[in-house]
């Protein structure tokens, strides 16, 4: 079964695949294991926070997680993030929330607020009592962004 990093140029398969390898481990299936007790979580709870800092470093100057392409890598993570503070850290389960990490907020704001995430996003579904929802239409600076990363030299 593909991944369907085969489509994107050839580039962009190789950062898409390494961005998978640790994101889909620490991030995807690590929220869950940091929202239980016990030493595992608290391993993982370390490991989500320095992957969303380092995640909020790379999206600093980067509209989306390769550049200015939204691709599949994106998409992936966004599972994660839009149910991070509606689910798996309602109250604070887990330790900092999403905003606290001001480019990757914006990031999950700007693929919220995109037409497709927007209609296939139903925070009803998938929000916990103890949740506190953020704002996911607050507005955010990535397109700005891009369009300034798109005039810069490519080298």
């Amino acid at each position: 079964m593909s991944n369907g990093a085969d489509t994107y140029p050839t580039d962009l398969r190789a950062e898409i695949a390494e961005l998978d390898a640790w994101l889909g481990l620490v991030v995807n299936q690590g929220v869950n294991v940091a929202a239980g007790t016990g030493d595992a979580s608290a391993v993982a709870r370390d490991d989500l926070r320095e992957a969303f800092a380092d995640l909020d470093s790379l999206l600093h100057n980067r509209r989306y997680l390769v550049g200015a392409q939204l691709t599949e890598a994106d998409v992936r993570l966004w599972v994660s993030l839009v149910r991070y503070d509606a689910a798996s850290n309602a109250g604070g389960r887990i330790g900092a929330s999403l905003d606290e990490f001001p480019s990757l907020w914006d990031y999950a704001r700007d693929l919220y607020q995109q037409p497709a995430f927007t209609a296939t996003t139903d925070f009803t579904s998938l929000t916990s009592p103890a949740a506190t929802v953020p704002d996911w239409n607050a507005p955010h600076d990535r397109v700005a962004l891009a369009e300034i990363a798109s005039r810069a030299p490519q080298g």
